[in-house]
């Protein structure tokens, strides 16, 4: 359910509630190690730790700032933790998207063959070696172009029009 937080309880639930009472063990002595932890060095403890949580791995970052009294003792602990999953999560997708570019140009740059991408308005977006050593032509001028634009003679008016109806229909020809 959407109002259940990454513990598998409803936030409702969890007011007044101790996290020891509501956390697993192993998760609760960590916790608690943390707050031991900075309260005996007065100081502020920063921390980046994933958990398993009833709803899976979750990736934290927590601060934990020591309140002192007036004789400069830790009479309270202020923490804040961030639920980092989605984020981590993204930057996964992120790292295997670039790995997967990265080998779809190195296979793309060592074949003969002729290898081009083009966006919904049949502009160049990529290209392999093979294009410019075909039309003796710096990629670089052609790149963000349209074919008739990089040719405007109309000898590539035909391979447009047949591009774009790819484009809008999804059909081979």
């Amino acid at each position: 359910p959407s109002d259940c937080t990454p513990l598998g309880i409803p936030r409702a639930e969890l007011i007044g509630k101790l996290f020891d009472d509501v956390v697993p063990n192993e998760v609760s002595s960590v916790l608690i190690e943390k707050f031991r932890r900075c309260a005996q060095s007065g100081e502020a403890f920063d921390d980046q730790r994933t958990l398993q949580l009833p709803t899976g791995p979750h990736h934290y970052h927590s601060t934990l700032i020591p309140v002192h009294d007036e004789s400069g003792r830790v009479h309270r602990i202020v923490g804040i933790a961030r639920d980092m999953t989605a984020h981590h999560r993204t930057e996964s997708l992120l790292t295997t998207q670039l790995e997967l570019e990265a080998q779809f140009r190195r296979l793309a740059e060592s074949t003969l063959d002729v290898i081009c991408r083009y966006d919904r308005q049949c502009r160049l977006v990529y290209a392999n070696s093979g294009l410019s050593t075909t039309l003796r032509k710096p990629l670089r001028e052609m790149l963000g172009r349209t074919p008739t634009e990089h040719e405007p003679d109309g000898r590539y008016a035909q391979y447009q029009a047949l591009l774009a109806d790819v484009i809008e229909t999804g059909t081979e020809h």
